[in-house]
């Protein structure tokens, strides 16, 4: 949830910055703005290669899925997070910043629910075998 709170952090400030700037010179907008949405979508990247290697290694993590609670609770802290980040961004006319947000969003919510998805896998395999 703090990378969320991060990166969420990262494009508002991006976006406010940005509309002050374009004012007085429009390129520097562009470019503070096209800045956060490179460090959004690197951590985007990052968080989509867990979840490759998590698919790779799916046979080492049959565990149980304690704590689905939590879980569930810090998922949808992330997603609300980084929706509101991303609204506030569309607001400012920000659209890629915002898809890009909501991406990272997503991909950390699934990376919060590995161990349900694990739980539900161990499941299956004891009543397979």
């Amino acid at each position: 949830m703090e990378e969320a709170v991060r990166y969420t952090s990262l494009a508002i400030a991006a976006v406010l910055c940005a509309v002050l700037i374009k004012k007085a010179e429009p390129s520097y907008g562009f470019m503070l703005t096209l800045t956060a949405s490179i460090c959004v979508c690197v951590a985007a990247m990052a968080a989509l290669s867990v979840l490759a290697d998590y698919a790779r290694e799916t046979e080492d993590l049959f565990k149980g899925a304690e704590g689905a609670v939590e879980i569930l609770i810090k998922i949808l802290g992330i997603t609300l997070t980084t929706c509101f980040g991303a609204q506030v961004c569309r607001d400012c006319g920000e659209g890629s910043l915002a898809f890009q947000l909501e991406l990272l969003g997503g991909a950390l919510g699934l990376i919060n629910a590995l161990p349900l998805l694990s739980g539900v896998l161990a499941i299956l395999r004891s009543f397979m075998g």
